[in-house]
């Protein structure tokens, strides 16, 4: 028997709340197991936090709102907030 490792999705969003559910459920919806998805909030100032709130309760989605300093530093903070050794970037926002 083999350990299957954990993989991390990491999706970096900005102010694009009515799209963030429909990546989360994508991301949990994928046939790999075990999964996390770590959501970074680069300083949204729309109903982002609202959008993540359902989600919450499920022990596989984390959620980090951060002061909104751009693309390069979150992308810099999402990846040490993950401790794993394989994991996906995704990036729900636009430029």
């Amino acid at each position: 028997m083999h350990d299957q490792r954990l993989v991390s999705v990491v999706i970096a969003t900005y102010n694009i709340a009515p799209f963030l559910p429909l990546a989360v459920k994508s991301a949990l919806a994928q046939t790999y197991t075990p999964i996390e998805v770590v959501i970074i909030d680069d300083g949204s100032t729309d109903d982002t936090s609202a959008a993540v709130e359902p989600f919450l309760a499920d022990s596989r989605i984390r959620y980090i709102h951060q002061e909104q300093r751009g693309q390069a530093v979150a992308k810099k903070s999402r990846c040490s907030s993950v401790d794993r050794t394989v994991h996906c970037i995704s990036r729900c926002g636009r430029e």
